[in-house]
Protein backbone atom coordinates (compact mmCIF):
# COMPACT_ATOMS: atom_id res chain seq x y z
CA UNK A 1 0.00 0.00 0.00
CA UNK A 2 1.37 3.20 -0.96
CA UNK A 3 2.90 5.61 1.76
CA UNK A 4 2.79 9.62 1.74
CA UNK A 5 5.26 11.59 3.70
CA UNK A 6 4.70 15.13 3.93
CA UNK A 7 7.09 17.34 5.88
CA UNK A 8 6.14 21.07 6.72
CA UNK A 9 9.54 24.15 7.80
CA UNK A 10 9.75 27.17 8.70
CA UNK A 11 12.82 28.31 8.59
CA UNK A 12 14.71 30.49 10.58
CA UNK A 13 14.70 33.68 8.03
CA UNK A 14 15.47 34.35 4.69
CA UNK A 15 19.46 34.89 5.06
CA UNK A 16 19.16 30.69 6.23
CA UNK A 17 17.75 29.72 2.34
CA UNK A 18 20.75 29.48 0.70
CA UNK A 19 22.21 26.70 3.34
CA UNK A 20 18.40 24.98 2.81
CA UNK A 21 18.85 24.70 -0.53
CA UNK A 22 22.07 23.45 -0.49
CA UNK A 23 20.43 20.24 1.51
CA UNK A 24 16.90 20.44 -0.40
CA UNK A 25 18.15 20.26 -4.05
CA UNK A 26 20.18 16.98 -3.61
CA UNK A 27 17.73 15.23 -1.14
CA UNK A 28 14.84 16.29 -3.80
CA UNK A 29 17.12 14.20 -6.49
CA UNK A 30 18.12 11.74 -4.35
CA UNK A 31 14.05 11.26 -3.75
CA UNK A 32 13.54 10.97 -7.05
CA UNK A 33 15.98 8.30 -7.80
CA UNK A 34 15.46 6.36 -4.75
CA UNK A 35 13.94 2.95 -4.94
CA UNK A 36 10.03 2.57 -4.14
CA UNK A 37 9.63 6.39 -4.59
CA UNK A 38 6.48 7.24 -7.14
CA UNK A 39 6.01 11.19 -6.40
CA UNK A 40 7.76 14.07 -4.96
CA UNK A 41 6.65 17.63 -4.91
CA UNK A 42 8.04 20.39 -3.22
CA UNK A 43 5.74 24.41 -2.59
CA UNK A 44 6.79 27.19 -0.81
CA UNK A 45 4.33 28.77 1.26
CA UNK A 46 3.50 32.29 2.93
CA UNK A 47 6.87 33.70 4.21
CA UNK A 48 9.60 31.12 4.67
CA UNK A 49 7.54 28.29 5.31
CA UNK A 50 8.44 25.10 2.63
CA UNK A 51 6.41 22.07 2.42
CA UNK A 52 7.67 18.97 1.10
CA UNK A 53 5.19 15.65 -0.15
CA UNK A 54 6.25 12.33 -1.08
CA UNK A 55 4.46 9.25 -2.39
CA UNK A 56 6.09 5.97 -1.78
CA UNK A 57 5.56 2.16 -2.92
CA UNK A 58 5.97 1.07 1.26
CA UNK A 59 6.83 2.37 4.26
CA UNK A 60 10.31 0.34 3.92
CA UNK A 61 11.08 2.20 0.69
CA UNK A 62 10.41 5.56 2.30
CA UNK A 63 12.44 4.16 5.21
CA UNK A 64 15.51 3.19 3.61
CA UNK A 65 15.27 6.94 2.00
CA UNK A 66 15.19 8.51 4.69
CA UNK A 67 18.62 6.86 6.20
CA UNK A 68 20.50 7.32 3.13
CA UNK A 69 22.59 10.27 2.72
CA UNK A 70 22.49 13.04 1.38
CA UNK A 71 18.89 13.26 3.11
CA UNK A 72 20.45 11.98 6.44
CA UNK A 73 22.93 15.20 6.70
CA UNK A 74 19.42 17.55 5.98
CA UNK A 75 17.62 15.32 8.95
CA UNK A 76 20.98 16.35 10.92
CA UNK A 77 21.08 19.79 10.03
CA UNK A 78 17.44 20.98 10.65
CA UNK A 79 17.65 23.13 13.93
CA UNK A 80 20.85 25.29 12.11
CA UNK A 81 18.38 26.22 9.53
CA UNK A 82 14.63 25.80 10.57
CA UNK A 83 12.74 27.70 13.29
CA UNK A 84 10.03 24.96 13.10
CA UNK A 85 9.38 21.68 11.68
CA UNK A 86 6.85 18.92 11.61
CA UNK A 87 6.08 16.01 9.66
CA UNK A 88 3.49 13.05 9.26
CA UNK A 89 3.20 10.02 7.65
CA UNK A 90 0.29 7.52 6.47
CA UNK A 91 -0.69 5.14 4.10
CA UNK A 92 -3.24 5.69 1.03
CA UNK A 93 -5.04 2.98 -0.68
CA UNK A 94 -4.47 4.70 -4.50
CA UNK A 95 -2.67 7.97 -4.62
CA UNK A 96 -5.92 9.96 -5.75
CA UNK A 97 -6.03 11.95 -2.17
CA UNK A 98 -2.07 12.93 -3.17
CA UNK A 99 -2.79 16.58 -2.19
CA UNK A 100 -1.78 19.57 -0.61
CA UNK A 101 -5.21 19.78 1.23
CA UNK A 102 -5.21 16.46 2.46
CA UNK A 103 -1.36 16.65 3.77
CA UNK A 104 -2.30 19.34 5.32
CA UNK A 105 -5.35 18.07 7.08
CA UNK A 106 -2.85 15.16 8.41
CA UNK A 107 -0.07 17.08 9.26
CA UNK A 108 -2.69 19.19 11.68
CA UNK A 109 -3.88 15.47 12.81
CA UNK A 110 -1.22 13.46 13.58
CA UNK A 111 2.13 15.54 12.49
CA UNK A 112 5.50 15.57 14.94
CA UNK A 113 8.26 17.47 15.80
CA UNK A 114 11.66 16.28 15.08
CA UNK A 115 13.54 16.13 18.61
CA UNK A 116 16.10 19.02 17.27
CA UNK A 117 13.54 21.47 16.76
CA UNK A 118 11.66 20.95 20.03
Amino acid sequence: MPVVAVTRLQLKGIFKLLPFLFHLVPSYFQALKAPGNIKVEVIKKKGVHVWIMSAWEDRAAMEAFVQEQPHRDAMADIGRVCRDAAMAHWEMETLDGFTWEVAEKYLEADGRRPRIIL
